[in-house]
């Protein structure tokens, strides 16, 4: 019995003990856990507070980054701004300091380059007008500087460098216009790209087909009064030469002198040469699908079809005033503006089927030309004295008692040789408000084309010359009595004394010349 006791007392104490052991274990795991978990959360927290400092530098760096492109940003503008208005003002070597500032915070501003080009310019440094507008296009070719290269150019008589410079500047000028949608930066792109055309001495129905998808684009009725305005058969330089040639698109038509002055057409390239008519053509218009022109044997104006059919009378005034040769007519939309021979020549419109045949004024005018809503012209009786009168024959208005004769209207100056300063070159605004003297030379016949003006030299045996509208650059270009200049297409029509009843032409660089035929 006793040792059946001690037995179970030993079992059971060896269950205490077991007992007690489990009991240790466990705690010394829960233990071990206590002092396990916390850890694991310090490296947690540690890792989070890591990550968030990082997260905060990166963030005030962004911050700082930011505030620093923002003041870089306000300091190249207000640079920028104050090297316009230097250059405004024309307070010459400070704008050069500003626009330098520009650079040396941001050596990729192309404005600032462009800047200090226009700077140059102003003061006649052409080769660092030059430099600096190369290394704008170093960075990115860009519309504004090609168009100051282009100026740069002309002054340098670079010209052959022109044209190529003048293309890639249309395709940039698309392109932004393409990607642009803000209005005023279209209409900016649009007047930019208006302005390329007529440089380049594009056709009028080229420009007119500009006008209309800038108005469609924009709805500016500047557009719309522009494609009014373009919306006309010859330049008034080449009208008031007897409108030997008028360009359309493509297509050169002239009077072939060769062929007893009927009228062909041919492209500008030279090729699908084409006659039109068998009659003594002069004062060619061309408008869309019709060519209109006046018959020098017995005064009367026709139309044909470009494509030479439908040759049409429209007016057959008989000649009455064989002492005054000039006998002009000129194509506005749907008029036809003429002077009437039988009528003293004052100036008659009609439609251009022929019909509402008007007489517009009471005054023999021995040349004119119409712009918008009026009517410019030399008072034949009075010296050529200038005067304007409404289309609807109203507002008579005397502009200037000087000769007038021969004037050409070019971008609202109207420019005629002054009989009363032997025939030198003066201009005036159309409205007639001001007046100023162009050139010293002295001028017979001229044909004004952007900035050069084509005339014969009366000092020099009445040899063709062109010269700057600003008196730069003057360049004789042959040596032969020239007279009826026209231009067109980097071309020059004049006949010569030899030869009076030829026409030749030659490049406006004095090159090439021909018999045209």
């Amino acid at each position: 019995m006793e040792c059946q006791k001690k037995e179970n007392h030993d079992l059971n104490n060896n269950s205490l003990n077991s007992n007690s052991m489990s009991y240790n274990d466990n705690d010394q795991t829960e233990e071990l856990l206590t002092v396990t978990l916390p850890t694991e959360d310090k490296k947690r927290k540690k890792l989070f507070i890591i990550l968030g400092i990082i997260a905060g530098v990166c963030v005030l760096f962004v911050i700082v980054f930011i505030i620093i492109a923002q003041m870089k940003t306000s300091e190249i503008n207000k640079s920028l701004e104050l090297g316009e208005k230097y250059l405004q003002e024309g307070k010459y070597e400070e704008a050069i300091l500003a626009f330098d500032d520009v650079i040396a915070i941001d050596a990729k501003q192309i404005s600032a380059y462009e800047g200090k080009a226009e700077v140059y310019i102003a003061t006649q440094k052409y080769d660092e007008a030059e430099q600096s507008l190369n290394d704008a296009r170093q960075i990115e070719h860009s519309s504004k500087t090609n168009l100051l290269l282009v100026e740069v150019y002309e002054k340098t008589d670079k010209s052959d460098e022109t044209e190529k410079l003048l293309e890639e500047t249309i395709a940039l000028l698309e392109t932004d216009i393409e990607k642009t949608s803000d209005k005023t930066e279209l209409i900016n792109l649009y007047d930019q790209l208006i302005f390329t055309y007529q440089r380049i001495d594009k056709d009028f129905g080229s420009i007119r087909y500009l006008c209309t998808r800038a108005y469609e684009v924009t709805k500016d009725n500047k557009y719309e009064v522009l494609m009014k305005n373009l919306l006309i058969g010859n330049t008034s330089g080449n009208s008031v030469n007897d409108g030997l040639v008028a360009q359309q698109g493509d297509w050169i038509y002239y009077r072939n002198s060769n062929d007893n002055g009927s009228l062909y057409k041919i492209r500008i390239d030279g090729t699908e040469k084409m006659k039109l008519n068998s009659e003594d053509t002069l004062f060619i218009n061309v408008i869309d699908d019709w060519v209109y022109y006046r018959n020098g044997k017995n005064d009367a104006i026709y139309k044909v079809k470009t494509d030479g059919t439908n040759n049409t009378l429209l007016n057959s005034d008989a000649i009455t005033l064989k002492s005054y040769s000039q006998k002009e007519i000129l194509v506005v939309g749907d008029w036809v503006y003429f002077n009437n021979s039988d009528d003293w020549r004052t100036i008659y419109k009609m439609k251009t089927d022929g019909a509402e045949k008007t007489k517009v004024t009471e005054i023999l005018a021995c040349c004119f030309y119409v712009s918008g809503d009026w009517i410019y012209f030399s008072e034949a009786m009075n010296v050529g004295a200038l005067r304007k009168i409404k289309t609807d024959g109203s507002e008579y208005t005397k502009m200037d008692d000087q000769n007038s004769f021969y004037f050409n209207f070019v971008d609202d100056w109207i420019y005629y040789p002054r009989f009363s300063d032997q025939y030198r070159l003066y201009k005036m605004s159309a409205d007639g408000t001001k007046e100023t003297k162009v050139l010293n030379e002295i001028c017979g016949t001229i044909n004004v084309v952007g900035d050069w003006i084509y005339f014969n030299d009366k000092e020099d045996n009445e040899c063709l010359y062109k010269i700057r509208s600003d008196g730069t650059n003057k360049t004789k270009l042959n040596n032969e009595r020239s007279y009826h200049i026209n231009v067109i297409d980097n071309w020059i029509y004049y006949s010569t004394s030899n030869d009076n009843t030829a026409i030749f032409k030659i490049r406006t660089d004095g090159s090439d010349r021909q018999k045209v035929e």
